[in-house]
């Protein structure tokens, strides 16, 4: 919670008037923003671009105790067509969030023509999330960098490449927002799985945006982590795309803030189930002990080597030393290092069809960096869960998640505090045991289909996620998923990280 906050990755994209064929893919989305508070707060936002000057929405009101949404493509100040970064000032310290969402023309035709989720009515095919930083810093780090390109890139229209060839296609892209008022040399330093490095430098001019695609930048098809060092406090946000290489529809993406704060020997996450990518930046190699948490089982542990100065996936160690407990939906994971590394997490579903093909092609991803810190106080800037009229063929349906990670030896008494845009609240206690994740199921506690911000205070210090789930009504597959830590209520404000 701060007053002022920063964002990387806006963008309003497409136009389906034209060259729908060569791209159908129309990209928006929102700033959800938070204002716990009992006094009324004026904020602006500034947006700034990569080739022409800043644009400025000011006078934006959120009321004391509410969340206000404010949609990108209903902003006049917003260009069409430019990647941009923001920053968000407020009179009184609030949480922001951004997300993103990118629709197929068929999904953008299918509004619902009521008011509840204005904009956001119609079925996307793509969304996830991502939490503002309340700083701006000179060192900035991610753990899951894999630019792959295993396939070439091919005209979208080539239909001869059959079920068994390798079709992923997943450009990663990094974007670098310097608010100052001095150009800012960034060096990245990609940390390869195979203990290998390289080492690129980007200029960041004063008052501006840079978009970089990775590829070219660092070597593809090899997992990575990035160590990006600046001479001037920025933001780096990292962004990745999912295509099959048959179909110019994007299927899944993530978006994130990069991690600020140093590394960690204590590493959380609340849920949902994720593969977790380990960067070891050190020059020996770190013991790591995985700590897996349940609903109903008790808690079991990996030990796994990161080796020096590399990135890599863990996940399949527990799949092979307990096969059983690695079926279950959702766990917490708590990481114990003997040396400070950075873990992120990814969470990624499939259809049946897409693990069929080699390289899986994804349904929905999301991707967020690991907490280091437990508290008993956290807050989440977007919620809505979206239950559709019951009078439409097609019906864009929207359950939330909330996964309460209790790692502690002590049971725990919660209190969830939903804010609704409408100045109205609601109120839900429950307890989480000790050495349990405990999910909440929004959909049977919250009011449906209005947006809300959520304060959750425990009496044990606890680690909190929230997920939000897209399925088209009456089709089991999940076709989207935004998924971000909450914030703790002490966090930083507003202070840069020198």
């Amino acid at each position: 919670m701060s007053n002022v906050n920063y964002l990387g990755g806006g963008y309003v994209l497409g136009d389906y008037a034209s060259n729908v064929e060569e791209n159908p893919n129309f990209y928006t989305g929102y700033f959800a923003i938070f204002n716990p508070t009992k006094r009324n707060a004026k904020t602006s936002i500034t947006v700034y671009y990569e080739d022409r000057g800043k644009s400025v929405i000011e006078n934006i009101d959120v009321l004391a105790e509410t969340n206000k949404i404010i949609h990108w493509e209903e902003c006049q100040e917003i260009e069409r067509g430019k990647r941009w970064g923001a920053k968000i000032t407020s009179t009184e310290p609030v949480v922001v969030q951004e997300t993103l969402l990118v629709y197929t023309p068929e999904g953008w035709a299918e509004p619902y023509k009521i008011d509840y989720w204005p904009k956001l009515d119609r079925i996307p095919n793509d969304m996830d999330t991502a939490n503002a930083s309340p700083i701006l810093s000179k060192e900035w780090h991610h753990g899951d960098g894999n630019n792959i390109l295993t396939t070439p890139r091919m005209p979208f229209n080539v239909r001869s490449v059959g079920l068994n060839a390798r079709r992923l296609y997943e450009p990663e892209f990094v974007a670098f927002l310097n608010p100052n008022d001095k150009d800012a040399e960034v060096t990245m330093t990609a940390y390869y799985s195979d203990q290998t490095k390289t080492v690129r430098k980007f200029k960041v001019s004063a008052e501006s945006y840079k978009w970089v695609p990775f590829t070219g930048e660092v070597i593809s098809n090899k997992p990575f982590g990035t160590n990006f060092i600046s001479t001037e406090p920025v933001l780096v946000y990292i962004h990745r795309i999912v295509h099959d290489i048959l179909s110019p529809v994007q299927r899944a993406m993530f978006c994130m803030t990069a991690q600020s704060t140093p590394p960690s020997r204590i590493n959380y996450f609340a849920g949902p189930k994720s593969k977790l990518w380990l960067f070891n930046p050190n020059n020996s190699d770190a013991d790591v002990t995985i700590t897996y948490y349940f609903e109903n089982h008790e808690p079991t542990h990996v030990k796994v080597v990161q080796r020096a100065e590399s990135t890599n996936a863990h996940l399949d160690y527990m799949s092979k030393s307990n096969p059983e407990l690695f079926k279950e939906d959702v766990w917490g994971t708590k990481l114990e290092s003997d040396k400070p590394i950075f873990v992120q997490g990814i969470h990624a579903t499939f259809g049946p069809e897409d693990m069929a093909v080699i390289g899986q092609l994804t349904t929905s991803m999301s991707s967020y960096m690991a907490v280091t810190d437990l508290s008993d106080c956290w807050y989440h800037a977007d919620g809505i869960v979206v239950v559709p009229p019951t009078d439409l063929s097609k019906k864009f349906y929207a359950p939330q998640f909330v996964y309460v990670l209790n790692p502690t030896k002590k049971d725990t008494d919660v209190v969830m505090t939903a804010y609704y845009s409408d100045k109205t609240k609601s109120e839900y206690k429950f307890k989480v045991p000790a050495d349990r994740v405990k999910t909440l199921q929004l959909e049977k506690i919250v009011a449906l289909n209005k947006h809300f911000g959520a304060r959750l205070k425990s009496t044990q210090p606890i680690a909190v996620q929230f997920e939000r789930k897209g399925f088209v009504k009456g089709d089991p597959l999940q076709r989207a998923s935004a998924s971000a830590p909450a914030i703790p209520c002490s966090s930083s404000a507003g202070k840069s990280r020198k």
